[in-house]
């Protein structure tokens, strides 16, 4: 698969099957509730001699291996691939490094292989920049050349079986050659080989650099943005090579874009574009795609805004403004749920359409499978899709709706009478279990039991928000099983104050830790804590109200008051005692 495809699977995985699959229940207990402490590469983990397990790269970049930017990825050995970093370069130590075309050095005793002399001397094939001066005819590939087979036939470079332009050969009287080729556009090349690079769909031709990234790779050299394909742009300072355009808060490589994730920015001699989040939600990486025309339920290509790199920009291509094309191929603008369900829940999609995350919890290896040793439960970046909705009947659209109180997102009213609010699931992509938005579904079966009451998940149902799950979630797996709240890992708000009904210790656990094979809150698997969470005992334990010892959050327990007394909380005197819930003092029986 070639790197740019790689990209696009990486940044558009759920891509645009942007219709609902079926509805998942309220009483869903799928909590990825296995412990897999089998050591072994693709686990999502980083154990003895990995360097990175699939998304997880232990916190690294490009920069920290040496590079200058780029995009650190983890190859199927659990090692880092750092063949999409840019290396920097140091021109005259004999090393082809960042965006040399070659390297002789300034040592003519001691010229590296493949170099006619020092860097810019007399006869040389490297100028003193450390760029290739090509020569076609003299049997060593240089510069843009594809191949070089010289002019002896008796004496072929390896991989050519003619001289130049012979009818028989494979490299023509100019060097170049676009038959036999095995590596195609972003895939690794081998820069002795003639011809290796294939010319990309479109017929444009492709070089094989091994100067820019950390292994060859074909690439599109330019002089101007408009030789390169939608979404990348000619950047002088790797070689004159297409590339992207990086964007976000946080990225490495120096030539940002623009600085908001999921929202504008400004392709270098591109236009406007809209800056797509190239990874998991805690990344803040991304990829300036361009903006089309075309706005919200207008027809357009259907593609994803990665993919349309492959799209030369002299076609006639139609690319959404601010959106993505979906499997319709009408438009669908982008938008921020976060900030629509912070702000008094005001929707900023046009009429007819409300806005509705895409926060999924998935399965990287392969949505399609179970196994324990799968990595599940990385989430990709907050991304909301401006959906179809008629206000008056949900049947043909989306009624979005907030998961904590199950009113409607647009006008908090009630979900219409026979529904209820759910998460919801996408087709092959997992469940969207990252954010605090649902939708109103006909078909959920009637609430029958109460918040904190002990339930069956499979034969109960509990009340709109909250979740027939085991209490003790971190625990053995032995637990009491209860409806057990939802809340926002974002809020200040105790569960307990939430919802007096709780134990005082019980913690809003995001939805993340509770997906991932033996993470905890907070703990390096745990790479994209969702706003999403339950109200649950924490990983040390569930501490019981009334067992007189003083466990988690509790500020008291029956005769265990800590230092306590009615003197420290100011009386004169008397007898301290705790109240039923373990989260405060009833100091009736103080003295003043």
């Amino acid at each position: 698969m070639s790197g740019k495809r790689t990209l696009a699977m990486l940044t558009l995985g759920l891509g645009l099957a942007l219709f609902l699959g079926l509805p998942a229940g309220c009483s869903d207990d799928d909590n990825g509730g296995n412990n897999n402490t089998q050591t072994m590469c693709g686990n999502g983990k980083i154990d003895q001699g990995e360097d990175c397990d699939g998304a997880n790269l232990n916190n690294q970049t490009c920069v920290d291996q040496g590079g200058t930017g780029g995009i650190l990825q983890c190859d199927s050995t659990c090692h880092f691939d750092t063949s999409h970093c840019i290396i920097p370069a140091v021109c005259g130590d004999g090393q082809v490094t960042g965006n040399e075309e070659c390297d002789c050095g300034t040592d003519a005793d001691n010229l590296p292989n493949g170099c006619t002399a020092i860097n810019g001397g007399t006869d040389a094939n490297c100028d003193a920049t450390c760029h290739a001066i090509a020569t076609c005819g003299n049997g060593i590939r240089e510069g843009s050349e594809d191949c070089d087979c010289g002019t002896d036939a008796s004496n072929l470079p390896t991989g050519c079986t003619a001289v130049n332009g012979d009818a028989s050969g494979t490299c023509d009287a100019n060097c170049h050659n676009s038959t036999n080729c095995t590596a195609n556009y972003f895939e690794q090349c081998d820069p002795t080989k003639a011809g290796d690079c294939c010319p990309d769909a479109f017929g444009t031709e492709t070089v094989c650099n091994s100067t820019v990234f950390s292994i060859p790779l074909c690439v599109m050299e330019c002089t101007s943005t408009d030789d390169c394909y939608y979404n990348e742009y000619c950047e002088s300072q790797i070689g004159n090579l297409c590339y992207f355009a990086w964007c976000g808060g946080a990225t490495a490589s120096g030539q940002v874009a623009g600085d908001t994730m999921n929202g504008p920015c400004q392709v270098p001699g591109g236009g406007a574009g809209y800056c797509f989040p190239l990874g998991l939600a805690k990344d803040q990486m991304g990829i300036c795609t361009e903006n089309g025309s075309q706005t919200n339920g207008q027809d357009c290509d259907q593609a994803d805004h990665i993919d349309v790199t492959n799209q030369p920009r002299d076609g006639d291509y139609k690319l959404c403004e601010d959106g993505l094309c979906g499997s319709d191929n009408k438009c669908m603008d982008l938008c921020d749920w976060q900030a629509i369900y912070n702000n008094n829940k005001t929707d900023t999609c046009p009429t007819g359409y409300n806005c509705f995350p895409q926060s999924v919890i998935y399965d990287y290896d392969d949505p399609s499978t179970t196994t324990d040793d799968d990595m599940i439960g990385y989430r990709w970046s907050d991304i909301a899709i401006c959906t179809p909705t008629t206000a008056t009947d949900s049947t043909n659209g989306l009624d979005t709706c907030d998961l904590l109180t199950g009113k409607k997102i647009l006008d908090n009213a009630d979900c219409p009478t026979g529904e209820h609010c759910v998460v919801v699931s996408f087709q092959n992509f997992g469940t969207t279990f990252g954010s605090l938005i649902g939708v109103c579904y006909t078909g959920a079966a009637t609430p029958n039991k109460a918040i904190y009451e002990e339930c069956d998940a499979t034969n109960d149902t509990c009340p709109e928000g909250s979740w027939c799950l085991e209490e003790d979630i971190f625990g053995a797996g032995t637990g009491t099983t209860r409806c057990l709240p939802l809340c926002d890992t974002n809020a200040t708000d105790s569960c307990h104050t939430l919802h007096a009904g709780l134990p005082a210790s019980y913690e809003c656990t995001t939805y993340s830790a509770l997906t991932i094979p033996g993470a905890t809150p907070g703990s390096t698997l745990d790479t994209s804590p969702t706003r999403l969470g339950f109200c649950a005992c924490p990983p040390e334990g569930c501490a019981p109200c009334g067992n007189n010892v003083i466990d988690g959050a509790e500020t008291c327990d029956g005769t265990d008051l800590g230092t306590a007394t009615c003197t420290s909380l100011g009386h004169s005197g008397g007898t301290l005692a705790c109240n039923g819930t373990c989260d405060g003092f009833v100091e009736t029986g103080c003295t003043d």
